[in-house]
């Protein structure tokens, strides 16, 4: 019988309910034809020797086995030639529409060329919201090609629940990834709260029954119910849908897959990071006299904070100044992050480097090494480590807090502040060179100053961040690559690799063009232009 794994709550909030071991394999085979489910019924085959055709199934009512349920028929068949098999048995599952009350006997025959036997299960199909615990078996098969070895052990019911709270519940987690031919895994569970305002939902999984987890999210998309993080319509059963990706490529074992719940309480608006003590604030509102001025482009550094959502990124092609690289697509980003409201000052660069203090200018001549690393940095989008010497390296440990560049997607999220236009404005350009009056307006560029100058001389956006246009060219994570697509994403890493990382935000030797919200660049990692800003997403 399959177990649940209750592990502690991580906050006094919360805490994790888990499926029992679900079976993964990293690589989905298309040799097999395999039914998408609605109501599921699983059964498995077994065949020894010969070659065989094709395998017909019929899904019967035991109580009147007159009655045949629809959607039965042939699953497995090779037109053309015959199919070689090995091993002991295969597995499957079928789309049926099933009364949940009775019990379904599945038979099977077979069309072939020598002696098999061939082997009949059955299957009780009980109420929701418990889901049907299918029996898994190992088997390796042959089609056409040799395909890996399925360790068929399906999710299985959630057999106790844990209260998140006094008022929320999460229980009946169960989960079934639809391999062969699918690389989805459904994750289905029972929230009950009588809490009125939004749940924070997380997924975890683990290859070690709970000892140490991931986050699914880093692995892979998440999509449907909870995927942005949130659940807002209070109790219910949900289904969320995980997508691995390719770093569990060619991986075949089991993992255990955990969902926490908790009220969702908003970050602060603000975030203030003391740079001479390291230590760190939170406010609702700025302080008395606002952040521009210079104690926060010294001694303290200031953030705000960014909610999670959906955006367009790109730009149309009527857009003066429009390049091809600037497809538009919709992004989801669904973690919120604290970025930086000025770029990074000389003064806030030297003190953490330890150097003589110097000016309230924005920092520049620094490449994407010094910022990360040329070692563990340089590993994005396959790590988020950086080099224990690098600006970042340094920062972290001084704080204890994962700082890092923005990718150029929440970069632009935020540069844009919900506006769709050239600039963070509300305003598009009516001239893309050095004579733009709207860019006047924004940003050091070539058309005014020409030169760098102190952050927050221009309008910020509606979020009260300074200098997305123009000023100091600004380093992302991101790999650079000509064509981002009109697909739909969510939180977008960038390439795997490349040969030149993002810089966004235009500088002040450049025309307005170049200073668009939409604007990217793929350069080398250090230009007398280039500085930077960070982030801190929150988890």
């Amino acid at each position: 019988m399959a177990l649940c794994l209750c592990l502690a709550a991580v906050t006094s909030f919360s805490a994790t309910v888990w499926t029992s071991d679900v079976a993964f394999d990293g690589t989905p085979t298309s040799d097999t034809v395999v039914l998408k489910p609605t109501d599921n019924i699983g059964y498995s085959t077994a065949l020894v020797g010969g070659e065989w055709k094709c395998v017909t199934i019929k899904v019967n009512d035991v109580t009147d086995p007159t009655v045949q349920i629809p959607n039965s028929g042939t699953i497995f068949q090779t037109p053309n030639e015959n199919v070689e098999f090995e091993g002991s048995f295969t597995w499957n599952y079928i789309s049926l529409n099933l009364p949940k009350t009775d019990t379904y006997k599945i038979e099977e025959t077979a069309e072939s060329t020598s002696d098999y036997n061939i082997t009949s299960r059955y299957f009780t199909i009980v109420p929701e919201p418990t889901v049907l615990l299918f029996a898994g078996i190992l088997g390796v098969f042959f089609l056409r090609r040799r395909a890996k070895a399925l360790l068929a052990v399906l999710a299985a019911v959630a057999l106790c629940s844990f209260s998140a709270n006094a008022t929320t519940t999460v229980s009946s987690v169960n989960c079934l990834q639809l391999f062969p031919v699918h690389r989805e895994v459904v994750i289905n569970y029972t929230i009950t709260t009588d809490y009125e305002g939004d749940l924070n939902i997380k997924f975890y999984g683990s290859t070690d029954k709970g000892a140490t987890t991931f986050d699914l999210a880093d692995k892979g998309t998440l999509t449907k119910d909870g995927a942005s993080g949130k659940i807002t319509t209070g109790s219910g059963t949900y289904k969320t849908i995980w997508t691995p990706d390719s770093t569990l490529n060619n991986v075949t074992g089991t993992i255990r897959i955990g969902v926490e719940a908790e009220e969702y309480v908003p970050p602060k608006t603000y975030m203030v990071l003391d740079v001479d003590h390291n230590t760190v604030t939170y406010l609702d509102d700025p302080p008395s006299g606002g952040f521009n001025n210079n104690t926060y482009k010294g001694t303290k550094m200031a953030f705000r904070y960014v909610e999670p959502g959906t955006f367009t990124m790109g730009s149309p092609n009527n857009e003066l100044g429009h390049k091809s690289d600037e497809t538009q697509h919709s992004v989801t980003l669904t973690k919120g992050f604290y970025i930086g409201i000025f770029e990074v000052t000389e003064y806030q660069y030297d003190q953490v480097n330890y150097s003589p203090l110097s000016m309230y200018k924005p920092k520049i001549n620094v490449g994407y090494s010094d910022i990360r690393g040329s070692s563990a940095g340089a590993g994005w989008p396959a790590s988020s480590a950086v080099d224990s010497g690098s600006y970042l390296g340094k920062l972290r440990a001084a704080t204890g807090l994962n700082f890092d560049l923005p990718t150029e997607a929440q970069w632009e999220y935020a540069c844009r502040a919900n506006t769709t236009t050239a600039l963070n404005s509300g305003k598009n350009l009516s001239s893309q060179w050095d004579d733009c009056p709207e860019m006047d307006e924004v940003g050091c560029y070539d058309g005014n100053y020409m030169s760098l100058v102190e952050g927050g001389r221009f309008n910020a956006n509606a979020w009260g961040i300074y200098d997305m246009h123009g000023n100091a060219i600004e380093h992302c994570l991101d790999w650079y690559s000509a064509d981002l697509g009109s697909a739909a994403v969510t939180d977008p890493k960038g390439p795997s690799a490349g040969s030149v990382r993002v810089v966004r935000g235009g500088g002040a030797q450049r025309d307005a063009w170049y200073c668009r919200s939409a604007c990217r660049q793929g350069n080398a990692q250090t230009n007398q232009e280039y500085g930077f800003r960070i982030v801190l997403v929150v988890e």
